[in-house]
């Protein structure tokens, strides 16, 4: 799959790079082109001009060796030169030397002459070009050993100037035409190459999103089509409502172990093609991997959904042959919906597999999403990752229920219950927040923000004169980190509090997790002066030589034995013999969750100690009205035993 994404990714730019590529190989050939041609034709206008003005040279020097048969060699016919030069050398400057006298004639650069007259009499060369401030001059020598003359013709070369220039006009607009025929052939190379790329893409693009096996469209592809489909979280009121099915055939890999992976393949087929005749016209079916399939439909009426369920579970159930063997097969679905269950597919699709799995366990054909059964929902994932914000920057904060003497009726402790006001949920209920905690470890660090909170509140009652015991719930997890008493310890050290003020408490079944280890735990804190209490007495598997060893002052009664102990003679006779056990052992037994007064003097008849539950008072914020009351004795009629 990913060789196939990177063969589709090669089409990504293709055209222009085609393009460009072309228009800089015109642009470099038209530039090689014309240089050289122009440095050709250059050469070449040089040596046609040089040989002109050399046989220009020979001409006049044949006509002055004619002359000097018919005059002294000495003198030359000075109208004769003349003649012959204003007919046939009207531009050029010329020098003539003989033994005995040196004649000018024409046309003399004096600047060219002043610095270069020396220099080309001297030059054993015959021919060649020179610049100067007034132009560019061609010169040519002629000598006659025979009748000692000796002949320079300079002649200026505008006309191969002119040719030059001509030259560069043309092949600039032949390089012109070139550019524009690459550009031309360009395109065209790259809407040819294009095109069949895209062909190639398409075949390669459609076989990446088929199964090679069913021939149906895969989960990549799926997935791909239900992002589009739901168009992503933040347009989900634009976006379509409906269901996600996933289905997933029972005991295949019986089937599979019986008549091999061929047979289990066209098994796979042949459900396939069952599956697609049951769904809605316009309906595609994927396969999702292995004997698991899924769809989507816009439709969203549960009982319709339930319907186009059952058809499939029947349908799937119809005996099936295959290479001589006949299978009753049964299939478990999945349903989840959209918007209602999640907002993206990835959670959609995880919704599904949590209904599907619930389906299988369940040996029912059909289920739908269920977010009780799901341990990893939207709200709990989002909160997961919040909270190690929130602990540090100590978000928690918290309340105190009161517990109450049963006889005196006087508040005797408070225990000090967390809580999460959320900024945009509220108030976040603890049995959702403490196992996400839990689960996240970071249940020693929130435990370290409640102690601290409990012991410099505890100090402020302290310094008003309010003798209030403040119990923290500890979490097993917290036995096992090492630092724990010494972070207590050093608490009640920097804030000074009285260690008698604080209480710990431990569930019963936390405490029998390691025996071992809770009543080593126990013991230090017991011995830095700080109160040890078992919590939900009852629940647990506690044995009564662990009850005794453990080095604990007080057993709360869980609430699942008082709810019923006015009226239920068991639960009267197993309170009563679990308050008569702890006095026995020399423990304080507290009850929770008390809601009435019948429970109340049932507990008090039994010889309870205190109690503590929504009779008396709910948990309270610290600076509660109702709170206060209780510290000054000021406790209402109606909640006095």
């Amino acid at each position: 799959m990913q060789r196939t994404k990177r063969l589709l990714a090669t089409d990504s730019g293709l055209k222009p790079r085609i393009i460009l590529g072309s228009l800089a190989l015109a642009v470099v050939v038209s530039a090689i082109f014309i240089s050289v041609s122009y440095r050709l034709a250059t050469d070449l206008g040089k040596r046609v001009q040089s040989d002109s003005v050399e046989t220009q040279a020979q001409t006049l020097l044949h006509a002055l060796e004619y002359d000097s048969t018919h005059h002294d060699q000495a003198l030359l016919n000075r109208d004769y030169l003349d003649q012959l030069l204003a007919q046939n050398f009207n531009t050029a400057h010329i020098l003539v030397q003989t033994p005995s006298q040196t004649l000018e004639f024409g046309r003399k650069p004096t600047d060219l002459f002043a610095r270069n007259l020396d220099w080309l009499k001297q030059t054993q060369e015959m021919s060649g070009m020179i610049e100067a401030d007034s132009g560019t001059y061609m010169w040519a020598k002629a000598t006659s050993s025979a009748n000692q003359l000796d002949v320079l013709l300079l002649t200026p070369v505008q006309v191969y100037k002119t040719g030059l220039e001509s030259m560069a006009q043309r092949l600039s607009f032949t390089a012109f035409i070139t550019l524009w025929v690459a550009i031309w052939g360009a395109l065209s190379l790259s809407s040819i190459i294009s095109k069949r790329f895209e062909g190639i893409n398409n075949e390669l693009r459609e076989a990446a999103s088929r199964d090679d096996l069913t021939g149906l469209y895969n989960r990549i592809y799926m997935l791909e089509s239900l992002d589009a489909r739901l168009d992503q979280m933040d347009n989900t009121a634009s976006a379509e409502p409906g269901a996600l099915f996933l289905m997933g055939l029972n005991r295949f890999k019986e089937i599979n172990e019986t008549i091999g992976s061929k047979g289990a393949d066209d098994c796979l087929i042949a459900v396939s093609k069952k599956f697609k005749l049951c769904l809605p016209e316009g309906t595609e079916l994927y396969r999702y991997g292995g004997d698991e399939f899924a769809f989507w439909t816009p439709e969203f009426n549960e009982q319709t959904l339930y319907e186009l369920a059952q058809k499939m579970t029947q349908a799937c159930a119809e005996p099936l042959e295959i290479g001589g063997w006949t299978f009753n097969l049964s299939v478990a679905i999945g349903i989840a919906l959209f918007p209602k269950d999640a907002l993206n597919p990835k959670d959609l699709l995880h919704c599904t597999d949590i209904a599907l799995q619930d389906a299988k366990k369940s040996r029912r054909a059909v289920q739908f999403y269920n977010a009780q059964h799901d341990e990893n929902t939207q709200l709990k994932t989002l909160l997961r990752n919040q909270i190690p914000k929130a602990i540090a920057s100590a978000e928690f904060n918290l309340t105190f229920q009161p517990k109450i003497d049963l006889v005196t009726g006087a508040i005797k402790g408070v225990e000090a219950l967390a809580r999460w006001q959320h900024a945009t949920l509220g108030n976040i209920p603890p049995d959702i927040f403490i196992p996400l905690i839990e689960q996240g470890r970071e249940i020693n660090a929130f435990s370290r923000l409640m102690l601290h909170s409990s012991i410099k509140q505890a100090k402020r009652w302290h310094d008003e004169g309010k003798e209030i015991p403040i119990a923290v719930n500890l979490s097993p997890y917290n036995l096992l980190d090492n630092n724990m008493l010494p972070f207590i310890e050093g608490q009640l050290e920097v804030i000074g509090l009285p260690p008698r003020l604080l209480e710990v408490e431990l569930t019963e079944s936390a405490a029998m997790l390691d025996p071992q280890l809770a009543q080593s735990v126990f013991t230090r804190l017991r011995n830095m002066g700080v109160r040890v209490s078992i919590d939900d007495f009852g629940t647990g598997m506690s044995s009564m030589s662990y009850l005794q060893n453990l080095p604990v002052d007080c057993i709360k009664l869980d609430r699942s034995f008082i709810e019923n102990i006015e009226s239920d003679e068991v639960a009267h006779a197993i309170v009563a013999c679990m308050i008569s056990l702890c006095h026995t052992l020399g423990k304080v037994v507290i009850a929770e969750g008390v809601e009435s007064r019948s429970q109340a003097n049932a507990l008090k008849q039994l010889g309870c100690d205190q109690a503590q539950g929504y009779l008396f008072s709910r948990p309270l914020e610290v600076d509660d009205h109702e709170l206060i009351r209780w510290f000054v004795s000021e406790v209402p009629a109606e909640k006095v035993i």
